[in-house]
């Protein structure tokens, strides 16, 4: 299956960078991880840009855009998104060669940002695959689109450039509304936050986990009451807070995830406050991380909160966090084999939530398996 064979290649070459192979340089540019990078980026690009009905969404974009040229429809889509969807139709009408072009945009913006910002960026890759891929680059197409704009943007952040940050921001939000929720991006990127600092934001996070739920529904309640807040978010809104799928609160299985997992953050403050000492800790993009982490858990008591984290953890690179894992030297000292071994846990962890997500069928959705499998390329399909 051709997600595995990607899962595969993502999980040898990570394991490679976890022994040193970044030290290796195959040309005078580029050291052969990240070779490695570009040849299964590329690879990824292709699983998503080639697809044919495949993925979750499909069925109402393909809709959408089959009928966005009739004077009513009983879509509310963003107008950027509405326009997209009309030029292709109108000039080409293919909607697969307008998901091939929407690709090209948004796989490029996306894994050039992790060849640029992370120091291991195969093992960022994998984190992106078994936590984003088959949601964001097979699914969510408006808001993938929305967080390419703002990954263009962040230039504008590194120089300070604050009216073409809000006009960057303005037009993401011409694809997916929530886009506006990542201008604090301007405020909250390459700042170091105190150790104190982390350990506050965790257990604020393992408190709205467990007791958020009222919390959460009145904050979002008050928040689609207000005037200045745009009529689109407080009818997403409303929505959402009449669902009986994404207004309720998710349910633990054994727990073991969860505690898994805030042992490991527990872990990367430890490593962060080592480093932070003697290295730039700016570039863990730690405050994104944990951003993120407060929205993934607001998230459990509210579904669509989580996808607010992308915002942080992909354009933000809060992603990057997860390279104190590889990067705590100081705690392990010449016992690398200590560290690959925490490392390789995490790797096995990650694939085990994966597994999870992807192949269990949960409360509201079939596995992955109904969306996504078989797959299919519309280069080999007969018209």
């Amino acid at each position: 299956m051709i997600y595995y064979l990607a899962l595969f290649l993502l999980v040898v070459f990570s394991l490679a960078e976890f022994c040193g192979i970044q030290k290796i340089y195959a040309v005078k540019k580029y050291s052969l991880d990240k070779i490695v990078f570009i040849y299964i980026a590329f690879f990824l690009f292709c699983i998503a840009a080639f697809r044919y009905k495949t993925g979750r969404d499909w069925t109402g974009y393909i809709y959408y855009f089959n009928n966005c040229l009739a004077k009513k429809s009983s879509f509310n889509f963003e107008s950027g998104f509405a326009l997209l969807n009309k030029f292709f139709k109108k000039n080409f009408d293919s909607f697969y060669l307008m998901q091939f072009c929407t690709m090209i945009f948004c796989c490029y913006c996306t894994y050039k940002s992790f060849l640029k910002r992370s120091a291991y960026p195969v093992f960022t890759l994998f984190l992106y695959f078994t936590m984003f891929f088959l949601q964001t680059d097979m699914a969510q197409t408006r808001q993938h689109i929305a967080m390419a704009i703002i990954l263009c943007g962040m230039q504008f952040i590194e120089n300070k450039k604050f009216i073409l940050w809000c006009l960057i921001v303005l037009l993401a939000m011409q694809f997916h509304i929530t886009a506006l929720l990542a201008f604090p991006l301007y405020l909250t990127t390459n700042r170091k936050i105190s150790v104190r600092f982390c350990i506050v934001l965790f257990i604020a996070c393992v408190f709205i986990t467990f007791f958020g739920l009222n919390i959460i529904r009145l904050m979002l309640a008050l928040i689609t009451k207000l005037s200045i807040v745009p009529e689109r978010i407080r009818i997403i809104g409303n929505s959402y807070l009449n669902s009986k799928i994404y207004g309720q609160q998710g349910q633990f299985g054994s727990g073991l995830g969860f505690l898994v997992r805030y042992a490991f953050i527990a872990l990367m403050i430890f490593f962060y406050k080592l480093i932070s000492k003697k290295s730039d800790a700016s570039n863990y993009y730690f405050l994104n991380f944990f951003i993120a982490i407060v929205f993934q858990a607001m998230g459990r008591n509210f579904d669509q909160f989580s996808r607010i984290a992308n915002y942080y953890l992909i354009c933000g690179g809060g992603l990057c966090a997860y390279n104190l894992l590889l990067d705590a030297k100081k705690f392990f000292g010449k016992t690398e084999v200590l560290k690959i071994a925490m490392c390789t846990v995490f790797l096995l962890f990650m694939l085990y939530n994966f597994y999870n997500l992807w192949t269990v069928p949960s409360k509201h959705f079939n596995s992955y398996k109904m969306d996504y499998t078989p797959y299919r390329s519309f280069i080999f399909e007969s018209k």
